[in-house]
């Protein structure tokens, strides 16, 4: 049957600086296209699809239901159901008679009444008696105690992608007392109320397929659409792994090859990308400090949050040079001499395929801690330090580094009048830097709706958004809630929990302010107590 229409499921700002580059397997040239217009060609290829597929379907009903042997089905649905009649109507008095048991029994009898149509249409009544035996077994003895050995120390939950809003089954339904109203009650909707669907199923995954092939549109940019059902989920779960789960219907408007072969089943990362591996290992891996495992069961959906926050340098080369510590090795970046002529020496990029890898590599390394020194990043990357060393000065010249703003920069005195006149100058426009900036903190102080009672409150989503937790973009600075560990704004955020007031290396019940707002005690931020 051929639903009413489809639906764009979500909305996403249509920036018209917003574009993006797509291109397919069999794309001629690269396409840059914004997101209306990346909406507009996926609406236009589903209803095309969709109009083709349901102007075939019908047709193609109707001769699968004309080969069918309707005569010879209802004949044999006749012979069975005669069958079972006279099983019923034999007499049955004696039914239960051969069955001998130690047990005691109790007999008793059923009058049923059946009614029998002949060829006319007329009935006739009979009325039968069935005798009921009742063995009284007691009570079943339990098992004896056992042993057993799990293949893991924890239960892993299933279907971990499923919404918390969304039921699966009614747990207990054969059981009166369960409060099933009550327990439904909290639930948004029910996994039943939504039918499968298998010819929306082919019609999506044929769109996405013209989408990629013919259209040139990578599958991230068809994701963006927001039209069809994900594409990916997990990485078994989503409208690609689907098809692979089912028999490909082979119809004239779909591409008569194997869907694998236009669109990919899985999307595992490739080894060398690094970014996306770490994306990955972001949906099973638990951020709290207490437990850095993955696949964690105690703290929920700490580890569903996939942003990976990029930062900017504030350490020049040369800082790094000078500051105190060890040589690693006879290779040390800190071995360097004359850094001004380490600097006009420096190789140019590399243009082989293994070493572009690495650079890759140290790239995504340092955009997420860009401050880390080349002897730690050399054990990372496993690169020599004065290599991973120059590979950051390309990465990262000192002339693009600006300063932190938390430090101060001293100002050399002088006699010179045109420096002195700069000094003043710089003085003065760095009072007022700090005047604008009293100003904006006062603007945007912290403000936290903290009261006991909403403490089992549902939280919002955990914020995962460039820069500070003080403008529209953080769901926790629009809620006036706190930053939790699930935030990717990480635990020097102003707008996390401060810490227990705990004392002598451990927590109180009765006067830890975490423990009564039901939460744990976070490494880095409760320094008194054990979480330390």
């Amino acid at each position: 049957m051929q639903p009413s229409t489809f639906i764009d499921r979500r909305t996403e700002s249509n920036s018209p600086v917003s574009r993006s580059s797509s291109v397919g397997p069999y794309a001629e040239d690269q396409v840059n296209r914004s997101l209306s217009e990346l909406k507009a060609v996926g609406s236009a290829a589903y209803k095309e699809v969709w109009d083709e597929f349901y102007n075939w379907e019908p047709g193609y009903c109707d001769q699968i239901l004309g080969t069918l042997p309707l005569l010879a089905a209802k004949t044999e649905v006749f012979k069975v159901a005669r069958e079972m009649m006279v099983g019923f109507l034999d007499d049955t008095r004696d039914l239960g008679s051969g069955l001998e048991t130690k047990h005691p029994r109790t007999t008793d009898v059923v009058v049923a009444s059946m009614t029998h149509y002949d060829a006319d249409g007329r009935g006739s009544i009979k009325q039968l008696i069935i005798p009921v035996t009742t063995v009284d077994l007691g009570l079943v003895p339990p098992h004896p105690v056992y042993e057993s050995c799990p293949p893991v120390s924890r239960s892993v939950r299933p279907d971990g992608h499923r919404h918390e809003d969304l039921v699966a089954f009614l747990p207990y339904a054969d059981d009166k007392t369960f409060p099933a109203i009550e327990y439904l009650g909290g639930f948004e909707s029910f996994d039943w109320e939504t039918p499968f669907d298998p010819d929306l199923e082919m019609i999506q995954l044929e769109t996405v397929r013209r989408l990629h092939v013919m259209h040139g549109i990578v599958l991230q940019d068809i994701s963006r659409m927001a039209i069809f059902n994900p594409l990916y989920v997990s990485h078994n779960t989503g409208l690609l792994w689907d098809q692979s789960q089912r028999d490909f219907l082979h119809w004239p408007g779909a591409f008569q090859v194997a869907l694998e072969e236009d669109l990919p089943r899985s999307h595992a990362p490739h080894p060398d990308d690094m970014q996306g591996r770490l994306t990955s290992v972001l949906r099973i891996f638990c951020p709290s400090l207490n437990c850095l495992s993955p696949l964690c069961q105690t703290h929920g959906n700490l580890h569903t949050n996939t942003y990976l926050p990029s930062k900017k340098p504030q350490v020049t080369g040369e800082s790094m040079r000078l500051s105190e510590g060890d040589p690693c090795g006879p290779r040390c970046f800190r071995l360097i001499q004359d850094f001004d002529q380490f600097m006009e020496t420096l190789p140019p990029s590399p243009i082989k395929a293994s070493n572009i890898t690495s650079l890759d590599i140290l790239a995504t390394v340092l955009g997420i801690a860009p401050d880390l020194y080349p002897c730690q990043l050399a054990v990372l990357c496993l690169k020599p330090c004065q290599e991973v060393f120059t590979q950051r000065l390309h990465l990262f010249p000192d002339h693009t580094i600006l300063p932190s703003t938390s430090h101060s920069t001293s100002v050399e005195p002088s006699t010179d009048a045109d420096t002195e006149r700069e000094t003043h100058l710089y003085l003065d426009n760095n009072q007022q830097r700090k005047k604008k900036k009293k100003k904006k903190r006062i603007r945007t102080k912290l403000e936290f709706v903290d009261e006991p009672s909403h403490f089992s409150c549902a939280l919002p989503a955990a914020c995962a958004h460039p820069g500070l937790c003080a403008t529209n973009q953080c769901p926790c600075w629009l809620a006036k809630q706190h930053c939790t560990l699930a935030c990717r704004c990480g635990i020097s955020c102003a707008r996390q929990w401060p810490p227990c007031n705990c004392t002598n290396g451990r927590c109180v019940p009765e006067t830890c302010s975490c423990w009564h707002g039901g939460r744990e005690c976070v490494p880095g931020i409760c320094l008194k107590c054990d979480a330390a």
